[in-house]
């Protein structure tokens, strides 16, 4: 059997597998999102097989802990990750680009309080593990999996750590990271203590990407967000900005031993990224949620 026809099956398997796996949480128009991804793989093969280039997304996503979840979200996210690499090594993919995340560089409770948090933290798995934070074990365990295979395979990866992605809504639904903005909005007060390390502008996220494809120096994990700072550091910024909502009164230090930094991106500003301010991200996130319906 050919390499393509072989992959082709094994992704249908692995969609339909995921599929029945969160069957019972996700809803029936996210369902038929795989079902449709299936019957479009033919087609999408043909371009993957030319393509020097795979971008592995992020995958489902929760940032408060949760009690349920734990085989949802971590099994696909771990397994998937190895599949997509073994099937590019398959396919002759060159270099591959790995969305992960910030919270896997952190929380990592024995980490220093007197010492910036960069690409070389790896977040502690059994500390998340305990306080069912499944998203930041899921999302570092499929890092440290893709890394595993890398070297395995002798596989040129390189990875990409988005903080809290916001900024223009393209779907529908609004994602978990935008959430943050809109619960804020509403008068949320949970601080994400846990999870939270910055946000970044979604188009830099995008950026980011192609510059570490395209230079061939770019090495290793990338963190990707506009500043290192506390969520109550964002919330005084959006309270700043728009006066007009009733955004709730944090403490001051919301994120527990995590030390403020105004550079954290060096790696990818040195590849040549601009990275979008904190007052225009807020704004660009405001006004989306506002056209999207979400506020008024």
């Amino acid at each position: 059997m050919q390499p393509s026809k072989i992959f082709m099956m094994k992704m249908k398997q692995s969609i339909w597998k995921l599929w029945k796996s969160i069957s019972h949480i996700v809803s029936v128009s996210f369902k038929s999102i795989f079902l449709i991804m299936s019957l479009l793989l033919e087609p999408l093969l043909v371009l993957l097989v030319s393509f020097t280039l795979l971008l592995h997304a992020s995958s489902t996503k929760l940032l408060i802990p949760s009690p349920i979840l734990q085989k949802e979200i971590m099994e696909p996210a771990i397994e998937g990750t190895k599949f997509v690499l073994m099937a590019a090594k398959e396919l002759g993919v060159k270099r591959l680009v790995i969305t992960s995340s910030s919270v896997a560089i952190g929380p990592i409770p024995s980490w220093p309080a007197d010492l910036i948090k960069n690409e070389d933290c790896w977040t502690d798995v059994e500390y998340c593990k305990q306080n069912k934070l499944w998203y930041p074990a899921a999302k570092t365990l499929a890092e440290k999996a893709a890394w595993e295979v890398a070297e395995e395979e002798n596989l040129d990866v390189v990875v990409v750590n988005p903080g809290a992605a916001m900024g223009a809504i393209l779907p529908p639904t609004i994602n978990s990271s935008m959430s943050l903005m809109l619960r804020l909005l509403q008068g949320c007060t949970e601080t994400y203590d846990e999870v939270y390390m910055g946000s970044v502008h979604v188009k830099d996220v995008a950026l980011a990407h192609i510059l570490v494809y395209e230079n061939p120096s770019a090495k290793g994990r990338h963190l990707c967000i506009e500043s290192i700072c506390h969520f109550s550091d964002f919330a005084a910024k959006v309270t700043e900005m728009y006066p007009e909502y009733q955004l709730p009164s944090l403490p001051k230090d919301t994120q527990p031993g995590l030390l403020r930094w105004k550079d954290p991106s060096k790696k990818l500003m040195d590849l040549g990224l601009q990275l979008t301010s904190v007052e225009q991200i807020i704004k660009d996130s405001v006004e989306s949620l506002k056209s999207k319906g979400f506020i008024s």
